[in-house]
C-alpha cells in the first residue's frame, strides 16, 4: 500500500479569502474604502490558484482560492455604486 502525504490548506489562499470577506463586512461601514481589500482578495486569490496549479505540492483546496477570487469581486463590484455616489468636491 503506498500512503498519500497528507495534503494541506494553502495559507496564500486562506488570507486571499479573508480579506475580501473583511471588504464586505465593513461595505455599509467604510465604503469607498472597501474595495482595497477586495482588490488584495482578488490578487492573492489568482496567485494562490496559480501557484496551486502549477508548483504547490502538498498543498491542496484550490477551491478556497476560486471562493476569494469571487467574494473579491462581488465585494469590489458592491463598492463601486458607493465610490460613485460620493460627492465630488
Amino acid at each position: 500500500m503506498e500512503v498519500m502525504p497528507a495534503s494541506r490548506t494553502s495559507p496564500l489562499a486562506l488570507f486571499s479569502l479573508l480579506f475580501p470577506a473583511v471588504g464586505l463586512s465593513t461595505l455599509i461601514f467604510a465604503g469607498p474604502i472597501s474595495s482595497l481589500p477586495a482588490l488584495i482578495g482578488i490578487v492573492g486569490g489568482v496567485m494562490s490558484s496559480y501557484r496551486l496549479r502549477t508548483r504547490a505540492v502538498g498543498e491542496t483546496r484550490r477551491g478556497i482560492a476560486l471562493a476569494a477570487i469571487i467574494v473579491g469581486v462581488l465585494a469590489f463590484g458592491l463598492s463601486w455604486p458607493m465610490i460613485l455616489a460620493l460627492p465630488s468636491a
